[in-house]
């Protein structure tokens, strides 16, 4: 008895249905993860740092006016050696009364207020790291006590990060070609890349610390040493 046209179209949908879940297993889906790492350094040319006044005395009024006009001197200070503005700015600002024993469970305090500590914070970035030597002691011969978050900065930045990246990228095919012929693939093109760490590298803290103000701006203080940023990339490639 001949075929019917719908009894033909239920066959050819019955092929089909078996036949496209074996296509789609035959297909080759094979890949490669990889990370590759990439750093870049050059030699500071910027610095920043935290430099500020600590002043106590027996009444608040004193405290306070000993720190503001140290900080003014400071500031006038900035503006002689040509820094931005928008490179100074206040970054700690405290009063606090200084007791001679310790509070009570009542909150108050066991015995009365003996003196008072004002301290205040700038932050600078000195663009040019050849004026440092002469900053430091002009400001610490204006009534600056105290030093601290010193960190080395690069103008360059940016183009650092783009060689580090590049070098990541690098680093990432040259270990999935090694990977692929390793295990007897060929390596095909990047599926996807996806960018990971950035690091700035190691920077040096300094914790607070006294600057000799008679010190020659000369003499030299600073070890600047070098700049480093990493970056790292995830990348997936194709292996036939």
């Amino acid at each position: 008895m001949p075929l019917s046209i719908p009894g033909i179209a239920r066959c050819t949908a019955l092929v089909i249905g078996l036949v496209s879940p074996l296509s789609l297993q035959a297909k080759d889906d094979r890949t490669i993860l990889v990370t590759g790492e990439g750093e870049s350094g050059v030699a500071p040319d910027q610095v920043e740092f935290n430099v500020g006044i600590d002043v106590t005395e027996a009444k608040v009024e004193t405290a306070k006016a000993k720190s503001n006009e140290a900080m003014r001197r400071i500031l006038a200070v900035t503006k002689e050696f040509k820094i931005d503005a928008k490179d100074v700015q206040s970054d700690y600002m405290r009063v606090q009364p200084i007791q001679d024993a310790p509070y009570n469970p009542n909150g108050k305090p066991a015995r009365p207020v003996i003196s008072y500590n004002a301290r205040r914070d700038i932050r600078i970035l000195l663009r040019d790291i050849n004026k440092y030597e002469g900053l430091m002691a002009a400001i610490f011969n204006s009534g600056a006590n105290n030093l601290h978050n010193l960190q080395f900065k690069s103008s360059t930045q940016t183009k650092l990060e783009g060689e580090a990246r590049l070098l990541a990228l690098k680093d990432a095919k040259a270990k999935a070609e090694a990977m692929a012929q390793q295990m007897g693939l060929k390596l095909g093109r990047p599926r996807s890349i996806a960018e990971g760490l950035r690091d700035p590298g190691p920077s040096p803290k300094m914790a607070m610390m006294m600057e000799s103000a008679s010190r020659s701006s000369s003499e030299p203080t600073l070890a600047p040493g070098e700049v480093r940023v990493k970056q790292q990339v995830t990348v997936i490639f194709d292996a036939e």
